[in-house]
């Protein structure tokens, strides 16, 4: 289905139809456009709280890395793997695992799965129920083509962060290097696709058969969750590295506390491979979807939710006049799930206020759009409930879900408020 492309320059609504979150970041900065180097990007495992994960990526996986790298800075970043419960979680690492080998039997994936979580803490009466509810699962919709929403969420984050001549390292633990794999497919693919000279993967404990993009994994010999993995002789990439085990962790598996630990083997391993990737990187040209502001769309499983934004001179950005006068739209998804991505350029940006909206242009049941704002010292996400698609008579009139205000100092820095 087209869609109706004429240009329109038209004005949003005041009114506000959602709960309208007042967040305020208020910042100043010199200029945000001179970022680049590398995004190291840590996704997490399974059943990990968003603390956690947040303290691996920060207080343990950056210090780890350094700040800076051949004389480059060094950004590390969370794409949260989000826990829905242990089952839950385990549920999707079989979907995952379902959609890498699509020839073998799915009881026997998912009984190597369950043994590989709970080993003997569950009855095998327990283990025959929860492998006979997936399989009945598997029957009723098939996940041989897996996506899902935490995926589509781990893309928005990265593209959110990617700024112009800046190096991608994806860094995942257990469940994380799955989706790492599935990532690096949709980033490095279709239209404003990252170079892949210009992104690489470094696994750590990973469940997966291989490394996307050629790249590099660090698995313990003894790490008993992946060998559980293992042992039913699923293709799971072998061991390659033994770190000693932990009373603190029995199962040789945790990140903090085996793999990236400064008193075990690993840590001084995984530094050299990160480091090696990183050096490997090529410096992309023009690639990267950031500016002083950014603004990320991503959607469910409806085909095509649009982003809008009103510039200060009274441009209307979206998908029928991509260019605007002080930023742009880098594509029109129209096959679900996006993203979407509209950002300033470093030397057009305009003092006044940018109003960020979206339309629910074509799809058959509700939807719920995610649209992440980010100026250079703070974002906000927020979540808006699409009942009906409007068509392209909603773009005259696009459910405005924030604010973007920049002023201008008088020594010249920029102060952005996210409202």
């Amino acid at each position: 289905m087209l869609k109706h492309t004429a240009c329109h320059r038209l004005f949003f609504p005041v009114l506000i139809v959602s709960f309208f979150l007042f967040v305020y970041c208020n910042a100043e900065a010199a200029n945000s456009c001179s970022q680049s180097g590398y995004l190291v990007v840590h996704i997490n495992g399974i059943n990990t709280l968003k603390r956690d994960a947040r303290i691996s990526a920060k207080k343990v996986l950056a210090p780890a890395i350094g700040s800076t790298y051949n004389n480059t800075g060094v950004k590390v970043i969370l794409a949260y793997n989000p826990t829905h419960g242990a089952l839950s979680d385990l549920a999707d690492v079989f979907k995952q695992k379902i959609s890498e080998y699509p020839g073998i039997a799915s009881e026997l994936i998912f009984r190597a799965i369950t043994r590989s979580i709970f080993g003997n803490t569950i009855s095998q009466a327990f283990q025959d129920f929860i492998t006979k509810y997936h399989i009945n699962k598997i029957k009723t919709y098939g996940y041989l083509d897996y996506s899902d929403d935490d995926l589509q969420d781990i893309l928005g984050a990265i593209r959110s962060n990617i700024t112009e001549n800046q190096k991608i390292l994806l860094v995942p633990h257990s469940q994380g290097n799955l989706y790492a794999n599935a990532a690096y497919k949709k980033l490095t693919t279709g239209e404003n696709a990252i170079p892949t000279t210009a992104i690489k993967i470094v696994g750590i404990a990973s469940p997966a058969a291989y490394v996307a993009g050629n790249g590099k994994y660090l698995t313990s010999t003894n790490d008993l969750v992946i060998k559980g993995l293992r042992s039913l002789e699923l293709s799971v990439l072998a061991a390659n590295f033994t770190i000693s085990l932990s009373t603190d962790d029995v199962l040789g598996h945790g990140l903090r506390s085996i793999y990236l630990n400064s008193e075990h083997e690993g840590r001084a391993e995984l530094i050299q491979l990160m480091h090696s990737a990183m050096s490997s990187l090529s410096l992309p040209e023009g690639q990267g979807s950031q500016g002083p502001i950014t603004v990320t769309l991503t959607w469910g499983a409806q085909p095509d939710v649009d982003l809008h934004v009103l510039e200060p001179d009274g441009t209307h950005v979206f998908y029928s006049n991509k260019q605007g006068q002080v930023g742009s739209l880098d594509v029109d998804d129209v096959d679900s799930y996006g993203p979407e991505h509209y950002f300033t350029t470093c030397s057009g940006l305009e003092t006044g206020t940018y109003t960020i909206g979206v339309n629910y242009y074509r799809g058959s049941g509700p939807e719920i759009a995610t649209v992440t704002i980010s100026t250079p010292f703070g974002s906000v996400t927020r979540k808006t409930n699409l009942a009906t698609a409007k068509g392209s008579g909603g773009n005259s009139s696009p459910i405005i879900v924030g604010y973007v205000k920049v002023t201008k100092s008088a020594d010249n820095r920029y102060k952005y408020e996210i409202l």
